[in-house]
């Protein structure tokens, strides 16, 4: 055509964007909105009905699919549909995107992506996100910006796989395939591409199947694999056929034509070329046409039918120039769209600042009426002042009165456990200290009558009862002292990482010889890497009252087991024994000061039950906690909670 043609072409589209311009809606789309009573329905079902339209219309028809798409935005915006907000935004981005010159697109198109990523990210609709993200990588890599568009499309990855959308992972999939190719790196291109395959044919999406198979043929022809390229194409030629898709057949025929001609097959080769030149169609199918008309050409120069060869060499030019002249139509177009979008975008700026207007002149009405009733409040506050003051006082006296009272009953609470644990105390002194030491001196003057008349019989044994109450007078003088301490806050807490074992090992090794006599075999299933976070002294003190607690209620020959396990930031160590047990009602006085009595061992051992209530406090100190779990003649285990580390 000529370059006359193309100015009057190009006035003649101008001219009749100018006229649309003004028109919301075509004439044909009128008629059918009004059959369809659109009046009546909802806002929501007219959001819908125009979000519908434009979708519909976004690739041959988008003037008017723009202007759905915006009243379609608009309504969601006034029903605070946020996933609808967002959704529409993405709709209106495609609307940009479907041009044959991408250029001019660009602008438009990421206002409108951006603006669905902001609005899905501040309320957390990841699927739309996704799109989002996905639509952005899209836009970056037909820029050519590839490192962009892999940044975006690798979050919407991310969303996808936690979505477990696989038809939205195949798109980006496709995506990611086409941005490592324009890298030029085929290996991982070719991976998506491959996965993006798989996934479409795993969920049966038969609309998408045939351009996912084109690309990876592309792919293989560029990567020379021309074995795996010929079997994806003619298994393409189906798919196509299905969905009816012309452009991708006639691209399909293309590369087979291109696959014949590498195989120096030229008679195959054209038959195929034929059908793309033969096929009937609109201007989507100039492409392909001219990729077969210029591959024909080459391949009559091949044969030396220069004839053929410069006819075909004329039909690609010919369709090029049919090309140039549709793009040239469409950028008017899309010049068209952008005006259309910048003024609506102008519009919605002045709508917003009417009604940004109308709340200032409503907010100074209200101001108004504000200022009315704070003085009306004012005089009625001051007829009520009096009143309020003495209520108020009153109020203040009964909440004074009601705080000493319960500050009268904390005093008096505290003061009953004073006084227990001071019973307790002198009970201790006067009995459970004075009795083992009567029995030291008893034991000691036998000993010295006999050692001054030469008298050794039953030496042995009494010296041996000395020893026993000796340490016995001892263990209670230990625990006595350092429970005084902790009653007076004197006691230091300094904890450190502590290796456990060798620790409980030196613990038993302190008071194995105190129950020899019963042979209890002591079983430790204590890693030895296992560490805890701890007062060596404290946990010394738990451990040594707790495994004599174990040995002084265990039979003759029994098994006492130490073991720890982690439990989430803490390790949890339990002491088992097979012995007598505790009586369930028992259990709950074990480490209350005042109600608890000491029990004798098995072998008539004695204790004050001060160590039970000393390991309490001790633990309580780490922050942990101990437990009781006991059956009468079957044995009890004493576990309790420490920290594994710092924090």
């Amino acid at each position: 055509m000529s370059i006359k043609f193309n100015y009057i072409l190009i006035l003649s589209f101008f001219l009749l964007i100018n006229v649309s311009a003004g028109q919301e809606i075509s004439r044909e789309d009128q008629s059918f909105i009004n059959s369809s009573e659109l009046d009546e329905l909802s806002d929501s079902s007219k959001m819908m009905f125009y979000k519908k339209l434009c979708w519909d219309k976004r690739k041959y028809d988008r003037e008017n699919a723009y202007i759905y798409g915006i009243k379609a935005l608009e309504l969601a915006q006034e029903l605070n549909d946020y996933k609808e907000i967002a959704g529409i935004n993405n709709y209106l981005g495609v609307v940009h995107r479907v041009s044959f010159d991408y250029q001019l697109i660009y602008p438009s198109a990421l206002e409108h992506y951006f603006e669905a990523l902001k609005t899905a990210d501040e309320h957390g609709l990841d699927l739309e996100k996704a799109y989002a993200l996905n639509n952005i990588g899209e836009v970056y890599r037909l820029e050519g910006k590839y490192d962009e568009a892999l940044e975006y499309v690798s979050e919407a990855v991310s969303i996808a796989k936690k979505l477990n959308d696989k038809k939205q992972l195949a798109y980006i999939y496709f995506q990611v395939g086409h941005i490592h190719e324009g890298l030029n790196q085929l290996d991982s291109a070719l991976f998506y591409h491959l996965e993006a395959l798989k996934l479409r044919t795993e969920i049966k999406d038969i609309e998408r199947i045939p351009a996912t198979a084109l690309s990876l043929a592309e792919l293989y022809e560029k990567r020379k694999d021309f074995s795996k390229m010929k079997n994806i194409l003619f298994d393409n030629i189906k798919y196509s056929n299905d969905i009816k898709d012309d452009d991708i057949l006639l691209t399909t025929y293309v590369l087979i034509g291109s696959y014949y001609l590498n195989a120096d097959n030229l008679s195959e080769a054209k038959k195929y070329l034929y059908k793309v030149i033969d096929a009937e169609g609109d201007g989507n199918l100039w492409k392909p046409k001219m990729k077969a008309a210029l591959m024909l050409s080459d391949i009559f120069k091949i044969e030396n039918k220069y004839n053929s060869a410069f006819k075909y060499l004329n039909l690609y030019n010919g369709l090029r120039d049919s090309l140039a002249e549709t793009e040239l139509v469409v950028k008017v177009q899309e010049l068209s769209l952008n005006y259309k979008f910048n003024k609506e975008k102008n519009n919605l700026n002045k709508r917003q600042e009417e009604e940004v207007n109308q709340t200032r002149i409503i907010v100074v009405v209200l101001f108004i009426i504000i200022l009315i009733i704070t003085f009306l409040v004012i005089i009625l506050i001051q007829k009520n002042n009096l009143k309020k003051e003495i209520n108020e006082d009153l109020a203040s006296k009964n909440n004074l009165i009601s705080t000493q009272k319960k500050d009268l009953e904390l005093y008096s609470n505290k003061l009953e456990e004073l006084n227990k644990s001071k019973d307790k105390f002198f009970s201790i002194i006067a009995h459970d200290l004075r009795a083992p030491f009567n029995s030291i001196l008893g034991y000691s003057d036998v000993l010295l009558k006999q050692i001054k008349t030469e008298n050794y019989d039953d030496i042995e044994l009494f010296s041996e009862m000395l020893y026993k109450v000796s340490k016995q007078s001892f263990n209670l003088l230990v625990n006595l002292l350092e429970w005084s301490r902790t009653q007076m806050g004197q006691i230091e807490f300094n904890p450190a990482v502590i290796k456990l074992r060798p620790l409980i090992t030196t613990v038993i090794d302190l008071v194995r010889n105190s129950y020899n006599q019963k042979k209890i075999l002591i079983s430790v299933n204590v890693h030895r890497d296992l560490e805890v976070f701890a007062d060596d002294n404290m946990l010394n003190t738990i451990l040594r009252n707790l495994i004599t607690n174990a040995f002084k209620f265990s039979n003759d020959g029994d098994k006492v087991v130490i073991k720890a396990e982690s439990k989430n930031d803490a390790i949890q160590i339990s002491i088992v024994d097979k012995g007598v047990g505790i009586e369930k009602d028992r259990i709950d006085d074990l480490f209350i000061i005042g109600n608890n009595t000491s029990t004798l061992g098995t072998n008539k051992e004695k204790g004050t039950g001060l160590g039970l209530i000393l390991c309490k406090e001790f633990i309580e100190k780490h922050n942990g906690e101990i437990k009781v779990e006991s059956k009468i003649g079957e044995g009890t285990t004493f576990s309790f909670t420490l920290p594994n580390k710092t924090s």
